[in-house]
């Protein structure tokens, strides 16, 4: 959703438009589905859609529970799961886009007897929000899964339980199973709270080439050229998440001054609705998106748009776990539920659905890519920038200051 307060009246006139010839468009694809269908009686013969058939081909794993071997792990697994059923309940924060939110719906179908409480926010939503309730003294969260970056200083406050010792299968702890070992995926300094599944390495920056091909904008310093004003959209850098990564990286490569003149010479449009300001890259409205990663443009993928929007080249390359992120709430409501699902969703099947549905990249070295093109190499990771990272983080946080100072 756009931020009223401080976005400027032409911008949210903008999305209010989009909103409605959005309805109509569903409306209108609704009535001409319903005639295809009628004309063509029985759908037996009829192909299944690119978003039908990446899901059932990995849905029938994802919904099942994670397997067991026999011994200790699997007592004090039995033991963990019959307490989680006896909870009832996992209360989780999630990625608010179509994509992960569809694979981690798959635990109500892996383990019916825990009550699956979802609600789909982003970290800088969600942290203050749970400081508030805890100084109140509620307790309501489990787990939250998405962005890492806006988490650091929740730690010291003790707002997490540590992450490994949630993981109680051997499969899910095995160093060969994941980029850079297990302990690999910590985001924070002290590699105990703040855990990452996913990894993929990408500038954050997408071009409908339809509507603007590589002759005429093909790096990052030409994005500053004045013939694109008016024609570019960003993810919000004031808000954190991906436009904030973006920008962090634009600012590296082209320096200081490239944030007065992307946020104010080229007067971008502004956004937090992350389907809304994909589709306008999608549809060329605007056809320079700064923040857009491969996860929101799935659903479009998958309807066979978007097709034509590539990653524009930088110098730069972030490496970034995307809405890969997940921490463990201290004082949980429903700690076995809470550790039942962190198994399952760090399992091989959960992340083979993960990374094929969201068009991303797990740590698993054992599933195959989602995103081959954005997949870190192994022996690069140090050449790679994460500002995700709490290492990282701290300039990233700067450009996030910045672009609220520049943009009122």
């Amino acid at each position: 959703m756009f931020d009223q307060k401080n976005t400027p009246p032409r911008i949210q006139e903008l999305g209010r438009e989009l909103s409605a010839v959005g309805r109509s468009a569903v409306i209108g694809s609704a009535i001409a589905l319903g005639l295809a269908l009628a004309a063509c009686g029985s759908a037996a013969g009829t192909p299944s859609s690119p978003a039908s058939a990446r899901s059932q081909s990995t849905e029938q794993t994802a919904q099942k529970p994670v397997a067991v071997a026999s011994g200790e792990a699997a007592a004090t697994w039995d033991q963990v799961l019959a307490a989680a059923k006896k909870e009832g309940t996992l209360t989780l924060g999630g990625p608010p886009q179509d994509a992960e939110r569809s694979v981690i719906m798959k635990f109500r179908q892996a383990y019916p007897d825990i009550k699956l409480e979802y609600t789909g926010t982003t970290s800088d939503q969600l942290m203050p929000r749970l400081e508030a309730e805890r100084a109140a003294g509620t307790y309501a969260w489990d787990a939250f899964v998405g962005g890492v970056s806006t988490q650091y200083p929740y730690i010291p406050k003790g707002f997490f339980q540590p992450f490994k010792e949630q993981v109680l299968l051997p499969d899910n702890l095995n160093d060969a199973n994941w980029l850079a070992g297990f302990d690999g995926g910590f985001a924070d300094k002290g590699k105990k709270y703040v855990y990452t599944i996913t990894s993929y390495v990408t500038s954050l920056i997408k071009v409908n080439r339809t509507a603007v091909p590589e002759s005429q904008l093909n790096t990052a310093q030409e994005l500053l050229d004045p013939k694109w004003k008016g024609k570019i959209v960003i993810y919000d850098p004031r808000a954190g998440g991906a436009g904030t990564l973006a920008m962090s990286a634009l600012r590296r490569e082209l320096g200081e001054d490239a944030l007065p003149k992307l946020l104010v010479d080229q007067q971008p449009v502004l956004s937090t609705d992350k389907r809304q300001f994909t589709e306008w890259v999608v549809r060329a409205r605007y056809p320079i998106g700064i923040g857009v990663v491969d996860p929101y443009l799935a659903p479009f993928l998958d309807e066979g748009l978007g097709k034509d929007v590539k990653t524009l080249p930088t110098r730069i390359q972030v490496l970034t776990p995307g809405s890969g992120g997940v921490v463990v709430i201290d004082h949980a409501p429903h700690p076995n539920a809470a550790k039942v699902f962190v198994n399952w969703l760090l399992s091989k099947d959960v992340q083979a659905d993960w990374a094929k549905t969201a068009d991303t990249n797990s740590r698993r070295l054992d599933v195959p890519a989602g995103s081959p093109e954005t997949k870190p190499n192994p022996a690069r990771l140090k050449d790679y920038i994460d500002f995700n990272s709490e290492t990282g983080n701290p300039f990233m946080r700067e450009t996030q200051s910045l672009s609220q100072k520049l943009v009122q």
